[in-house]
């Protein structure tokens, strides 16, 4: 097995409790405790991923795909930046009229 040298920067009470490991004799030394542990946790990564890694960029890139599929099956057009931006202000202009204007305006007389 090919190995890699790295220089490795760890707690003080990491580096304490790695030696009481290596000298009771749980690991060759030091290099083997690092290793046994990345193992372990690149094991338990992979757990959390699941079956094969799944790359984001392609998932969103699917995921749009289908948003398209449905606007199209359904006549749905796509909004401008300045439409959906127009929206989102009527929904706050509302959204203030709504909730807020009362609370914030009683005092001043407006």
């Amino acid at each position: 097995m090919r190995t890699k040298e790295v220089t490795l920067t760890i707690p003080e009470y990491l580096y304490e409790e790695s030696l009481k490991l290596t000298s009771a004799g749980l690991f060759r030394d030091l290099s083997e405790l690092v290793s046994a542990g990345l193992r372990r946790e690149l094991q338990a990564a992979k757990e959390l991923l699941g079956p094969e890694e799944t790359n984001w960029q392609e998932e969103l890139s699917r995921l749009r795909a289908q948003i398209r599929q449905k606007r199209a099956k359904y006549g749905i057009t796509a909004k401008s930046e300045e439409e959906t931006l127009d929206e989102l202000r009527a929904a706050r202009r509302e959204l203030w009229e709504r909730e807020y204007r009362q609370r914030y305006t009683a005092d001043t007389g407006q």
